[in-house]
């Protein structure tokens, strides 16, 4: 189960963003990273303005809200779906936008011309 300790440090990573602990943000991505890249998983590099960023329409729909500034219990009842759903489409975002944080997320999604 590598691949899913990899998705929980990157959650992890998330939660410690958002209580200001950047150092201990930084080094659960970073261990993320590794064993992603022992398993092969090679994360999207930035995309460029109107590239692609490798994410599904719903993820799409969910950074939009995300860069809105809504939190994951108002992305889940605007949706209507769980928080747990919401919970793992943003974590899915992190991983794939190779991004320790929301603000991260949505600063490179911005970049690319995808918000």
């Amino acid at each position: 189960m590598p691949y899913e300790c990899a998705v929980a440090r990157i959650e992890l990573a998330q939660a410690l963003d958002a209580l200001g602990r950047d150092d201990d943000a930084i080094h659960q991505t970073a261990r993320a990273t590794e064993t992603l890249a022992q398993l092969g998983v090679v994360p999207k590099p930035p995309a460029g303005e109107g590239e692609s960023l490798g994410l599904t329409a719903r993820e799409l729909e969910v950074l939009a809200l995300v860069a809105d500034g809504l939190t994951d219990p108002q992305i889940a009842q605007r949706l209507v779906i769980s928080e747990h759903t919401v919970h793992r489409h943003v974590s899915n975002i992190l991983v794939k936008l190779s991004c320790s944080s929301r603000a991260a997320a949505v600063k490179r999604a911005a970049a690319a011309g995808a918000l």
